[in-house]
């Protein structure tokens, strides 16, 4: 029964979540399962501590807590084995705690559309082993909220809002590799962003990772554990009306996660947590505390 693998279109990638937020979003999920159509639900959260700029050397700096959350509805269209066509609808919110106030931003972020062809699909029933390959392309359009409301412009960048205004391409490859109950997957994404209409010139987005799971059988469902390292990067905003470097824009990091997927039926309920051990965002100005995510899927043949 688990001879494929469900792509998941889990690419939330919102305009920059002060400047980390979306770094860790496009990379793409491989879970080994079955080649079909698919719809569901995802929640995730990601928690930034962010040191803001001072006028003077002798200022102490302030400091503020964002916390980001996006529910994403998912679907995934298979006509045949090798295509696959996959959409993602998110909605957004940013809380930001600084001063002993609370602010808040939310909206419908950009919605997704990728498709994937499966280059290389190899399978040797004597060794119950196989190898999958597909290569994607992407496309995020302008659906979301880009603007300022209210008085958000005093508490918000323009890149922790839900949409950035901006139609980006993406491309992606995910590997495969399982013998029995054991495997591992190798994911890379890159998101090439673009300038919105207020002369906003977002950086590309880079995302890998590698991972290594083990099934475990429970009763009449199976347990699935992942256990991986992911790196992930974004270069620096540029404001074109003054060209200038935007700050709380741009760095790297490198993340362990941990990933539970359980099969029931036909339904897989998936979790997942991530902690930086290495990272450099916006100069060190911006710290990712941790990003935990949940979701239900249900498989439609």
């Amino acid at each position: 029964m688990l001879a494929g693998i469900v792509l998941l279109a889990t690419n939330n990638v919102h305009s920059c979540d002060v400047c980390g937020g979306a770094v860790s979003s496009t990379g793409g999920d491989a879970i080994p399962g079955i080649f079909s159509n698919y719809i569901g639900l995802n929640a995730s959260y990601r928690s930034f501590t962010s040191t803001h700029l001072t006028l003077f050397e002798d200022e102490i700096p302030i400091v503020s807590n964002e916390l980001f959350s996006t529910y994403s509805l998912q679907g995934r269209y298979s006509p045949i084995r090798r295509l696959q066509f996959i959409a993602n609808l998110p909605i957004s919110a940013v809380k930001k705690e600084m001063e002993e106030e609370e602010q808040y931003a939310w909206g419908l972020s950009d919605a997704s559309f990728r498709v994937n062809y499966l280059l290389f699909d190899r399978r040797n029933d004597s060794t119950n082993t196989f190898f999958n390959l597909f290569l994607g392309t992407s496309v995020k359009a302008p659906t979301g909220r880009s603007n300022f409301r209210g008085n958000e412009a005093y508490f918000f960048h323009r890149n922790m809002l839900p949409g950035s205004g901006t139609w980006d391409f993406g491309f992606h490859v995910d590997l495969l590799w399982r013998r029995k109950e054991y495997g591992c997957t190798l994911n890379a994404s890159s998101l090439i962003r673009g300038t919105s209409n207020n002369s906003y010139d977002f950086g590309n987005l880079y995302a890998s990772r590698i991972s290594f799971f083990r099934f475990f059988e429970i009763r009449k469902s199976r347990l699935m554990l992942d256990v991986g390292m992911a790196f992930s990067a974004t270069g620096q905003d540029r404001n074109l009306h003054f060209n200038s470097v935007e700050d709380y824009t741009g760095g790297w990091m490198l993340s362990p996660s941990l990933q539970l997927n359980y099969f029931w039926k036909d339904l897989i309920f998936r979790t997942s947590a991530q902690r930086p051990i290495i990272q450099d965002l916006a100069k060190e100005q911006v710290v990712n505390n941790y990003a935990l995510q949940a979701g239900v899927i249900y498989l439609m043949n």
